[in-house]
Order: C-alpha cells, then sequence, then structure tokens
C-alpha cells in the first residue's frame, strides 16, 4: 500500500526520469553526497552539551519495545521460521563450563587460537564459482525505481535459503528500497548491493526494529553461519524520537562477513556482532549517530553506544547468558564519522561465576573522525590488537579495562568534548595475565592525559609520540608494578610529562621530555625504580621528583636542561619521606639547584655533572639526613647545606709536602678504594691563583715528587681524588691544603 508521502515520492521520481534520469540514480546522487553533507562534530545536535550529563548503566536498553527482533507479525513471509526447522544441537558450540573454552577455535593444549579470522567469501571471488544459486530481487516483484516498501519481496529473496541445500546470493540492483521492518538473513547467503543501492528504514513503526537480523535459534555460535553482507548504503532513517534501536543484529553466529557498504543514521549500535565467532568486517563505513532525548537515553552513556558492539549477550529466545564469548573478530579499513563510539565494548561479563573474556579482536587499518566518545572500548579482552589506525577530533582514543593485548602504530588527536573525559589511552583494573604493551602510538590533543594506566601489571610503554597541553599530567601511572616507560618522546606545554604512584619496580630509560610547568618525571610512593638514560630538555619546576615513601630507586645517566641559569628549577629533587636513592652520573644544566634533597635520608649522591647553578650545586636542607656525597663536578657552585642536615662527604685529608731534594716537593696523601686516580694542584699563592697541575692515574699510588720547582719558595698545595666511567672524570671535592718550601 502506498503512503500519502511516497505519492508524492513517486511524482517527484516520475518528473526526475522524465529528464532523463536512470532508474536509482535520484538517491545515488543523494548517497554520492553523503561525505560532503556528513555532521559536524561540534554544530550538530548530536553533540549538545545538555544531553552528556547521563551516568552510565550496566544493562543496555532493549532492542525493540517488543522485546525481539523478529518481523511485524503481519508479514507471513518474513517472520520467524518454526522451531522445529531450525532445531540445532544444543551442544554442539555450547560452552563447556569445566573447560571454559572453545576447543574447536583454540587449540585445547596450548590455548592458542587456530590462525587468523579469514573471509568467509574471498574478497573478488566470483560468486559463479561459489555459489550454485543466484538470485535477484527484481525476480521477487521488487523494484528500487518506484516508491513502493519492499521489505516482503526481499524477504521472499531471502527465505530461498532455507530450503536451497546450498549457499545462495542475492543481488540487489542500483535503486532505493524501503524497508517497513526487519529483513532475517540466513544461514549461507550472500547479500550483495549494487554500490548505488540504498536500503531505506521507513518511518514510524519500522524504527522500532533492526534493518537486518539473524533468526532466534540456539546456544554458543548456533544463530547463524556463513553469512556475507556487502555493497550498498544501508540508512537507519532515525529522528531524534525514534528510540535506541540496532541496525544490524547478528548475535551467536560464526563465518560472517561484512564488506564495503555504509551504515548511518543510527541511534545506538549500528552493527552488533556480540558472542559470535570468525568476523571480518571490512572497508565499511559507520556515519552520523542520531541523537536520542535524555529520557529514551536514561542512565545510560552515549560514549559507550559503539557502532560494532562486540560484548557477550543473551541466548535468543530463553534471554541468560550462556557464556559465549566474542572471539576472532577483524575490523580493517573501516571509517567511523559522526558517531558516539567506535568498536568494542564497556561492560564486564561473568558465567558460573568465571570471567568472560573476548579473544583475539584485530582492529586495525580504521579512521576515525568526529568520534564523540572512544573509539575503541575494551573491556574484558585478551589478545587484542589495535594498530595502524587513525583518529582525528575524537573524545578518546581507547579505553582498556582489564584486558590484554597490544596498541601500536596507531596515530590520535583529542578533541576536548563536553560529556568525556579526554584521553589518548585510558587502560584501568589491570590486565589478568601477559601484561599490555603500548607502542609507536603518536597522541596529540589538549587532555586530561594522554595515557592514563591505573592497576596494570607488567605494561610496556615504548616508543611512543605525545605531545599536547594537558590538565595534570601527560602520562599517569598509578598502581603498576612492573611497568616500563620506554624511548618515548613527550612535550607539552601545561602540567607534568609522566606520574607514577604507588607503582612499585618502575622503568623510566630512554625518553625524551621536553616542557611542562611541573615536574617532568614525578615518582610517589614508588619503590625500587630505575630512571636511566632520559633526556629532559627545559623542563618546569623539577627534572625528576621522588616523594612520599619513594625508596631504593636508582637515578642514572640522565641529561637535564633547565630553561635557563637561576629561578627556582631543581634538576633531581629528592622531597619528604623519599628514603635509600642513588643518584649517579646525571648531567644537570643551568638549573637554580642542580640537587636538591629536603626531608630525606639514606641516600647517595655521586658521579653527577652540575653545570651552570645559580644557586648550588647540590643544597641539603636541614631536614637532610645521612646523605652520602662523592665525586661530584659542581663547578663554582658547590654544595650547600644547612646546619642541621647530617651528610658524610668524601674528600681527601690533609696531603703531606716535603723539599727532599733543591727545586723538589714530595707530595703524600692517604688512599681511597673507590677513586680512579687522583689530581694534584700547587701554586705560589693561596688563592691558587695560577696552579699547576699533576694526574696521578693509579688508584695505588700515594706519593708524588713534583720536580723542577724555583728553590727557596713556598708553594702551596691541595689533592682530589677522581673517578673515571665512560671517559669521564668524577671529581671529588679539595683536600684542604698544605704547604712547603723547596730547597
Amino acid at each position: 500500500m502506498k503512503r500519502s508521502w511516497k505519492r508524492l515520492g513517486a511524482l517527484l521520481l516520475t518528473l526526475a526520469m522524465v529528464c532523463a534520469a536512470a532508474p536509482g540514480s535520484v538517491y545515488a546522487q543523494q548517497a554520492d553526497s553523503y561525505e560532503e553533507n556528513t555532521v559536524d562534530i561540534n554544530d550538530s545536535e548530536l553533540f549538545d552539551e545538555n544531553l552528556y550529563d547521563s551516568v552510565e548503566t550496566e544493562e543496555a536498553a532493549p532492542e525493540t519495545d517488543a522485546g525481539g527482533l523478529e518481523a511485524p507479525q503481519d508479514d507471513p513471509e518474513s517472520a520467524a521460521p518454526d522451531e522445529e526447522t531450525l532445531s540445532v544441537d544444543s551442544e554442539a558450540d555450547a560452552l563447556d563450563p569445566e573447560a571454559g573454552d572453545y576447543t574447536a577455535v583454540y587449540d585445547p593444549e596450548t590455548g592458542e587460537p587456530v590462525g587468523e579470522t579469514a573471509d568467509v567469501i574471498p574478497e573478488g571471488a566470483d560468486d559463479a564459482e561459489l555459489y550454485s544459486l543466484i538470485y535477484n530481487v527484481e525476480d521477487f516483484g521488487v523494484s528500487g525505481a518506484d516508491q513502493y516498501l519492499d521489505r516482503r519481496g526481499i524477504q521472499k529473496a531471502l527465505n530461498e535459503a532455507r530450503t536451497a541445500g546450498s549457499p545462495i546470493v542475492i543481488n540487489v540492483p542500483a535503486g532505493i528500497y524501503y524497508l517497513d521492518g526487519s529483513l532475517t538473513i540466513y544461514s549461507n547467503t550472500k547479500l550483495k548491493l549494487d554500490p548505488k543501492a540504498v536500503f531505506v528504514r521507513d518511518s514510524g513503526r519500522a524504527q522500532k526494529f533492526s534493518m537486518l537480523h539473524t533468526p532466534k535459534v540456539g546456544r554458543g555460535y548456533n544463530s547463524a553461519s556463513n553469512i556475507t553482507v556487502e555493497g550498498g548504503i544501508w540508512d537507519g532513517n532515525s529522528s531524534r524520537g525514534t528510540g535506541l534501536t540496532s541496525l544490524m543484529v547478528f548475535r551467536h553466529c560464526q563465518n560472517l562477513t561484512f564488506r564495503n557498504f555504509t551504515l548511518t543514521h543510527g541511534t545506538d549500535h549500528f552493527l552488533n556482532i556480540s558472542s559470535s565467532s570468525n568476523v571480518r568486517v571490512q572497508g565499511v563505513t559507520f556515519s552520523d549517530s542520531v541523537a536520542q532525548s535524555n529520557g529514551t537515553v536514561a542512565g545510560r552513556n552515549r560514549a559507550n553506544f559503539e557502532c560494532i558492539h562486540i560484548d557477550v549477550e543473551g541466548v535468543y529466545g530463553n534471554g541468560g547468558k550462556d557464556g559465549t564469548v566474542p572471539q576472532n573478530v577483524t575490523i580493517t579499513g573501516c571509517t567511523f564519522r559522526n558517531v558516539y563510539a567506535g568498536a568494542g565494548s564497556h561492560s564486564y561479563n561473568t558465567y558460573q561465576g568465571k570471567k568472560c573474556y573476548a579473544r583475539n579482536i584485530r582492529i586495525t587499518k580504521n579512521r576515525f573522525e568526529r568520534v564523540f566518545g572512544r573509539c575503541v572500548n575494551a573491556t574484558q579482552f585478551t589478545d587484542l590488537r589495535v594498530s595502524g589506525n587513525t583518529a582525528v577530533r575524537v573524545g578518546c582514543f581507547a579505553q582498556l579495562e582489564d584486558a590484554t593485548g597490544t596498541i601500536s602504530g596507531n596515530t590520535a588527536k583529542i578533541l576536548r568534548v563536553k560529556g568525556v573525559d579526554p584521553y589518548g589511552i585510558k587502560v584501568q583494573s589491570g590486565p589478568r595475565t601477559g601484561g599490555l604493551t603500548i607502542g609507536k602510538n603518536t597522541l596529540s590533543g589538549n587532555v586530561n592525559r594522554l595515557l592514563s594506566l591505573s592497576q596494570c601489571r607488567a605494561l610496556k610503554v615504548t616508543g611512543n609520540r605525545l605531545s599536547g597541553t594537558m590538565e595534570d599530567c601527560m602520562v599517569g601511572v598509578s598502581v603498576c608494578p612492573g611497568i616500563r616507560v620506554s624511548e618515548n618522546t613527550l612535550s607539552g606545554t601545561a602540567g607534568r610529562l609522566l606520574c607514577l604512584w604507588s607503582s612499585s619496580r618502575p622503568v623510566v630509560y630512554r625518553n625524551a621530555f621536553r616542557g611542562g610547568t611541573s615536574d617532568a618525571i614525578y615518582l610517589s610512593e614508588s619503590a625500587s625504580g630505575t630512571i636511566k638514560g632520559n633526556r629532559l630538555t627545559r623542563v618546569g619546576k623539577q627534572g625528576i621528583r621522588l616523594t612520599s615513601d619513594s625508596g631504593y630507586n636508582v637515578i642514572s645517566r640522565n641529561s637535564i636542561l633547565a630553561p635557563a641559569a637561576g629561578g627556582t628549577q631543581k634538576g633531581i629533587a629528592l622531597s619528604a619521606g623519599s628514603t635509600k636513592t642513588l643518584v649517579t652520573q646525571n648531567t644537570i644544566k643551568n638549573a637554580a639547584i642542580g640537587v636538591y634533597v629536603t626531608g630525606h635520608s639514606g641516600s647517595s649522591v655521586t658521579c653527577n655533572r652540575i653545570i651552570g647553578s645559580g644557586t648550588a650545586g647540590i643544597y641539603l636542607t636541614g631536614s637532610a639526613k645521612n646523605i652520602r656525597l662523592s665525586y661530584n663536578n659542581m663547578g663554582v657552585k658547590g654544595l650547600k647545606a644547612a646546619s642541621k642536615a647530617t651528610k658524610k662527604v668524601l674528600t681527601l685529608t690533609r696531603p703531606k709536602a716535603m723539599s727532599p731534594l733543591p727545586g723538589t716537593l714530595s707530595v703524600s696523601w692517604k688512599k681511597i678504594v673507590s677513586a680512579s686516580g687522583y689530581q694534584i694542584q700547587y701554586a705560589r699563592v693561596k688563592s691558587f691563583k695560577g696552579a699547576r697541575v699533576v694526574m696521578v692515574p693509579s688508584r695505588g699510588t700515594v706519593k708524588q715528587a713534583l720536580k723542577g720547582l724555583r728553590r727557596r719558595t713556598r708553594f702551596f698545595v691541595r689533592i682530589r681524588a677522581y673517578r673515571q666511567i665512560n671517559g669521564i672524570k668524577y671529581y671529588t671535592g679539595w683536600s684542604a691544603m698544605t704547604s712547603a718550601r723547596t730547597k
């Protein structure tokens, strides 16, 4: 039956055809202009700041108000078949509650996945070679050149899979096809749309249903299998009053391919592949989420409306979850534009008291543009790979909770959006086994933190390039024992650059830091760590700061350049509560104070080079206790210590000098076991102006003759030890001077 608005549309279409337009070309022109007319993240009602004060809840709203996804019941051809026709062995792919695994996909001995996800139908394959039956929807009375509702005819074509006995292809020519309800697709079907074919969901009752879904059958991965959806445009045609529905639903399925089509104008999830196995989503464009009223959204968080939903969900028909996890999913070459969130899941799931982890999920080489929330949501994912993706003007690139895997080679520019915490990558509620690697990503933006890492074990952050303006710190690490932060480049215009709280055994190695208005590297309550080989340039208040029960750490071979001499900058600061830290072989230039120690005890500061300090090379406040100082090169601004500070400074005792022969002085001293050698300085005046130097390159030598001196002349002599490491000599302070007259 035609509706009044469709009559008007038919007249317009007839007019277009009179003007020699080909069938289907009217909407094809609209399809060609989709990219040009995409909604801007800042201008669309989608991102109305008044919409985002809701609080996230665990359970999603139902897909429809009818408690399911079946087609309207007034259509006998598209109604779901009876239970007997679609019955399967309920134990075939059910989760073994004891083993907790699917041995058909994972090796039963190693527990490793068997192979990568593969295309069900190879890309570019000839359908005539792969399918015995090929249908055209026009054979079922469907035309894309009129304004009639087309669902019934298309469903008749899809129903052929129920009796075909072999895989089938359903071809859809260019044109516009109107759906007044859901389409049900069955196993062993390829639904192939011409690139200029458009499926449009009708207004009204149809908005309560998905556009395409599988039968409601079975447990495990038994709903449907061996399905390909390819080509064309699927337009959800949602409006603000539509309500929350997924556009495509493929739960509890296996061997699925979605390729080279556009899915647009949805309100919630665009493609739901929860509890499915062996899925490839390739070259699909997800665009233009449509906002709903706060009353419709209720307590849900729009930032969790993933376009591709990869979750553990209930069994069709009987409702309850059976622990079937999504696994072996590859999402590649897709575009996400003007949407709430990209791919993944934000839900925690358990079955029979055990956590359910999605396995072997690959999200690679996709593009995210103007994504309001998170590009990747990964809660309870194991063996996750997120690589080679590009994200521009997004609220957050990735959030991981209790997940393992690798995030590498991605580029993301973060834009502040009200209602979303602006992070580059946020990891929390730590990986259960195997750790997580975040490597070779380029992240930038105006953010809370580009990396926010919490409660993770064996976490590796390596080779990333991070830049931007941040509120607190660029990289925040909390309760991450054994974390390794290495070979990253961090530059910022505000706040701290790297903060580690309550993280034992951290390693911060060979990173480059530049800028920041506070500390470049900050450790609090973090023991037994190593900060080594880092380059800090024009840092803020302090280059490296340890405080609050940070003990037994090693700070070595770092290069620290303060903005300019003087001011309040400190190269290395050991603050209240930190203890027993070794500070060695660091080079500090232009800091007001090279090494600052307060409220700290039991540490050793040795073999450091401090150049151009404004106040002191090393400064000890009165609360610094039992500080050992040795072999530090400090120039004219040396050690400054409050009277109540307790310290042990390594220097030589006063040497002895005598003149056994005319024009000769014999100088002797007490050996220092840790020295590599000694330096003797002598002059005719106490100020040592014009002094000469003699090097003694042997730690065992304790006596040296000075020859060729002027007779009957008094000389002043002092000595210091040095320690040579990697070609650099580090000196102790000078001994007290002595004097003797030559014969």
